[in-house]
């Protein structure tokens, strides 16, 4: 995943997200409570990463049946595209210093 990808979805939602910044009560009017919103949010990214977890597992149970003849490219496919999502929340928290 490049990183322009990352900042433009990262983008789309400061502009959905923004929204309760600028008039919390009209945004939750709409969507409901904050707090529940930023719940499930946090629970689906979650859920997310054990997805990956469970489907490298399920590769690594039957790698010899892969095109690849075994697991590692998978692996470090995985692992390249979480170190630009990494990259990336370390250029987010550079700004903050």
């Amino acid at each position: 995943m490049a990183q322009a990808q990352l900042t433009a979805a990262f983008e789309e939602f400061c502009r959905r997200f923004g929204d309760y910044n600028r008039d919390p009560i009209a945004w939750q009017a709409e969507h409901g409570s904050w707090e529940n919103f930023e719940h499930q949010e946090k629970a689906q990214l979650l859920a997310e990463v054990g997805a990956i977890l469970t489907l490298l597992q399920q590769i690594t149970a039957h790698e010899t049946k892969l095109a690849t003849g075994g697991d590692l490219e998978y692996y470090a496919t995985v692992r390249h595209a979480l170190g630009e999502i990494r990259e990336f929340l370390s250029e987010q928290v550079s700004h903050l210093s």
